[in-house]
């Protein structure tokens, strides 16, 4: 069906929306605006869909923002970051001395020494004492060092053992000092001298050497 101008009834091309000869809009055919409209409710729907795409991608990026950041702090309280951790707390300690005698070989220090307590979480110890400068193994378990202290840590990452671990020390040295042992087994040394005290000095050892000394619950 041709399109005619209303005003001076001059014919139109189909694409024309202005009358050539007097200006007038055209007026479209009602299949014309049947397909207007079908094409533009293919537009809105696109764009109502699009909008539903766009929101649903910024719940997903909420939502995974959101757990990221939840394990981020749990990880971050469970665990101390090195940046604010203080500086390594290097123990000082000299075995051969009367106050390392008296304080320690004759003393009940159990529970542990010079701060570093069993049962603290590592995260606690790094809080206070920073990071261990280094680590040994003594009688096969890892010891986190700070000074002359090593500390082994169990599974769930609290205290299981202090340790003193002096420096250079041959087993002469030591018991030219703190005179030989009360007993010998498996190559440790325990002075146990009196039987109700409640502890013993367990002392490891190498071929020559003192490797590290520990208050433990009397045998």
């Amino acid at each position: 069906m041709g399109k005619y101008c209303t005003t001076c009834k001059n014919a139109l091309q189909s694409s024309e929306a202005f009358c050539t000869q007097c200006g007038t809009p055209s007026q479209f055919s009602r299949s014309e605006v049947i397909h207007q409209q079908k094409d533009y409710g293919r537009i809105k729907t696109f764009v109502w869909c699009s909008v539903l795409v766009l929101v649903f991608l910024a719940l997903v990026a909420g939502l995974f923002y959101g757990v990221l950041a939840f394990w981020s702090n749990q990880v971050g309280k469970a665990q101390p970051r090195a940046s604010h951790l203080p500086p390594t707390h290097k123990v000082e300690i000299d075995v051969n001395s009367p106050m390392f005698s008296q304080g320690y070989m004759h003393a009940p220090n159990t529970e542990g020494y010079e701060g570093f307590e069993i049962g603290e979480t590592k995260s606690a110890i790094e809080r206070e004492y920073g990071r261990a400068e280094g680590a040994k193994t003594i009688d096969g378990k890892k010891a986190e060092l700070y000074g002359n202290i090593g500390v082994s840590y169990n599974s769930n990452n609290q205290v299981s053992h202090v340790f003193v671990v002096p420096g250079k020390m041959t087993k002469d040295d030591f018991t030219d000092f703190h005179n030989g042992p009360d007993e010998i087994s498996n190559g440790n040394w325990y002075y146990d001298t009196d039987k109700a005290n409640g502890f013993s000095i367990k002392v490891y050892t190498s071929k020559n050497d003192i490797e590290a000394i520990e208050n433990i619950m009397q045998r």
